[in-house]
């Protein structure tokens, strides 16, 4: 072979090879796990959750906690949950993807949780309470967060501001919706409600971040109500932003509808993105 063609081989050569070079940009990664725990797959509404883990943190510390559920036909949302001896704010309950990049649910109490937008989310934690086995009124003993239920690995981060060292209890499990109109998070799924008389009551609960309930309320043409009905809504112990939208607007707890025309199609959701265990996030829609 002649120098020049020996000269273009290794130049096409070297082409080709320059072309085959990719260069691979690693994935970013978080700090890492400190704990691992395996969630209950389902607990039942006259049963009580169990503590996976017990972690100690002193002040101003973090762990970082692997949560993994395992396949659970029968639960609906899937729940972690911190609770300590004592009852002072500070402690939070953070949810994050699983490369822990990006931090998704934060919850400092145990009647509320929602995005980090939210500020509501990060109210104090409340009083220590039992447990109840009632449905629609399923509390939390401190910092929670429920999703609609996964199987698989999740991230998690637990932080101490309480300024004082703190023996933390994990609970993570799976729940059936205590809300007994699930699942109705979309106009096709709407719960259906004939109501004949007035003063019937609608309840509800917005279980998790970005729950929506959808409601068709018929009744009849004839008295008491006449093809037609007013909807008193109240969510007393709910404290993000809760609305009953209508299709003559919305309506805040406390606050009342003008006459709807039957049927009627509403929808119940936080406007922030925030939701909370059924005991503090449940609604009520009175016939009026």
């Amino acid at each position: 072979m002649s120098s020049f063609r020996m000269l273009i081989t290794a130049v096409v050569l070297a082409a080709l090879l320059a072309a085959c070079n990719v260069t691979i940009t690693p994935t970013p990664t978080g700090p890492g796990f400190d704990y691992e725990v395996t969630g209950q797959a389902i607990v039942d509404f006259d049963g009580l959750p169990t503590v996976q883990r017990t972690i100690p943190l002193a002040a101003g510390e973090e762990a970082w906690v692997e949560v993994t559920f395992p396949s659970s036909p029968a639960a609906d949302l899937m729940y972690v949950e911190i609770e300590t001896a004592a009852t002072t704010p500070g402690m939070e309950l953070e949810w994050w993807d699983l490369a822990q990049t990006s931090r998704q649910l934060v919850s400092s109490s145990s009647a509320l949780f929602g995005p980090p937008s939210a500020s509501a989310a990060s109210v104090a934690q409340t009083a220590a309470i039992e447990r109840s086995s009632i449905a629609v009124a399923w509390p939390c003993l401190g910092p929670c967060i429920a999703r609609p239920y996964a199987s698989g690995a999740k991230a998690l981060r637990v932080y101490n501001g309480t300024g004082s060292s703190r023996s933390v209890q994990i609970y993570a499990y799976g729940l059936r919706f205590t809300d007994e109109l699930e699942p109705n998070d979309s106009a096709s799924a709407a719960a259906d409600v004939f109501v004949e008389a007035i003063d019937t009551t609608i309840q509800g609960a917005i279980e998790f971040s970005g729950d929506s309930d959808y409601i068709r309320i018929d009744c009849p043409s004839t008295q008491p109500l006449e093809g037609r009905v007013a909807l008193q809504f109240t969510a007393a112990n709910f404290q993000g932003d809760i609305v009953l939208r209508t299709s003559a607007g919305d309506v805040s707890p406390d606050g009342t509808s003008g006459f709807l025309t039957c049927p009627t199609m509403v929808r119940v959701f936080a406007t922030d993105g925030t939701a909370g265990p059924s005991l503090a996030s449940r609604y009520t829609i009175t016939i009026k």
